[in-house]
């Protein structure tokens, strides 16, 4: 047979550990970005640009992992995503202007950067 079969996921604690410091990390990140983005205008913004990439470079220099990365990168877009919907009291924390479209966008752009960058420069 030419084909391997598929393996099993394999489950550990310091795996478990790994994803929880993720998630964790990403929500952290997240929310810094989101109160500093639209803080003194320009300024707030390039803060929470900077401070999103260089926590990315950092994470992705001290744990390894694609999923693990992947599940970091995703919980940071899940709590900027739900923080740019409106809630239960119909409140938005990013706004549609110039500086909530930044955000979103180059802050994707800047945190995928830092997690290929970290992995390439060594």
């Amino acid at each position: 047979m030419a084909t391997s079969p598929i393996s099993s996921i394999k489950l550990s604690w310091k795996g478990i550990q790994r994803g929880i410091l993720a998630i964790f990390t990403g929500i952290s990140l997240g929310l810094i970005g989101i109160l500093f983005h639209n803080s003194y205008s320009p300024l707030g913004l390039i803060i929470a640009l900077f401070e999103g990439g260089i926590g990315f470079f950092y994470f992705g220099k001290q744990i390894s992992g694609k999923f693990i990365h992947l599940l970091f990168f995703f919980s940071w877009l899940t709590i900027v995503y739900r923080s740019a919907n409106f809630g239960i009291s119909q409140e938005v924390l990013i706004e549609g202007n110039l500086n909530g479209f930044i955000f979103l966008l180059g802050g994707m752009f800047i945190n995928f950067l830092g997690l290929v960058l970290a992995k390439r420069i060594k």
